[in-house]
């Protein structure tokens, strides 16, 4: 199985894996995170996971809750121009 693809196609994600906490925020799936704390707590605080350990009713709460229509649009890591910018400085200094 094409795992990425497997998420690409779901609802939801359910996981303790961190890596796939931060794969499916970046398909834009929200994600019900088994982990809590989770090693990503800046997708939690925008809401792409729901932190619930291994508590059953956490885990039936945020199930009964998750608002899979309503993909997280913040951006906490940044808008994809950092290379960009970097490269303009350097350019910008060090060009004769």
């Amino acid at each position: 199985l094409d795992l990425l693809a497997e998420v690409h196609n779901c609802r939801f994600v359910m996981t303790d894996s961190g890596g796939l906490q931060k794969e499916a925020y970046y398909l834009g799936k929200r994600c019900i995170t088994l982990l809590d704390p989770s090693p990503w707590p800046e997708l939690a605080r925008i809401g792409a996971n729901i932190e619930v350990g291994a508590d059953k009713e956490r885990i039936a709460a945020a199930l009964a809750t998750i608002d899979v229509a309503e993909a997280p649009t913040e951006q906490p890591y940044g808008d994809g121009t950092a290379a960009r910018v970097v490269v303009e400085e350097i350019v910008g200094r060090y060009s004769s």
